[in-house]
């Protein structure tokens, strides 16, 4: 019984897979998971980042889950986690730069 109890703090949420299909986000608090059952839980913390690979999913540690950002993105841009919902992970753009090989000033991408 106490292998099936999970602890989540306020700043992360448990990505819930069933027959590796995403389920859901569970958290914060006190999380149940049956011992056999066919369900993966995955740790999602804020500030955790990862890569838009569609318009509706995003790569966090190779698990896909759903996401919502206010900007548009595209497949491939680099993310992090600001929040979340509780069928989606809020997602902003991580700032890249290009540094000029000549003068050393920053160009954001």
């Amino acid at each position: 019984m106490a292998s099936s109890l999970r602890i989540v703090g306020e700043n992360e949420r448990f990505a819930v897979y069933a027959l590796g299909r995403f389920v859901g986000l569970k958290g914060p608090g006190l999380v149940l998971k049956f011992p056999g059952s066919a369900s993966k839980f995955t740790r999602v913390a804020l500030g955790a980042e990862g890569e838009i690979q569609s318009n509706e999913l995003a790569l966090f540690g190779g698990n896909p889950m759903p996401y919502k950002a206010l900007a548009a993105l595209r497949a491939g841009s680099k993310i992090r986690v600001t929040g979340f919902e509780k069928a989606a992970v809020l997602v902003e753009a991580i700032q890249q730069f290009v540094v000029c090989e000549k003068c050393g000033h920053k160009n954001a991408v």
